[in-house]
């Protein structure tokens, strides 16, 4: 059975929007599937979190929900919510200032299993 092509997603997002940026819904493998990110932001703008929503939970999603609010719809046991700041345990992030401004670049991977 030939092993089907690995599905590469590549960009850059720039939002000023409020309630939330809407990256991607791609159905993954059947039995199991591999994100992995390289997320940088100012370090003033600390900190913020990447959340990752299934499709009957991107529906309970509305505009003028509160980062709380909307944090409130996943579930805290089942790691959806991935903060992105230094010395947090489960994310690999680092500061850089190479431009006089310091960033934060955190570096992960996801695996979803079914």
């Amino acid at each position: 059975m030939a092993e089907e092509p690995v599905c590469t997603v590549k960009g850059r997002v720039y939002t000023e929007l409020k309630w939330y940026g809407y990256l991607v819904q791609k159905p993954f493998h059947r039995d199991w599937a591999k994100i992995q990110y390289q997320i940088t932001y100012p370090v003033k703008e600390c900190c913020t979190n990447l959340l990752i929503y299934y499709d009957d939970q991107i529906r309970m999603l509305k505009e003028d929900m509160t980062c709380k609010e909307r944090e409130q719809i996943l579930p805290a046991d089942n790691n959806q919510i991935i903060p992105l700041y230094k010395n947090n345990r489960t994310v690999g992030c680092n500061i850089w200032n190479e431009t006089g401004e310091p960033y934060y670049v955190c570096l992960g991977e996801r695996i979803f299993r079914s």
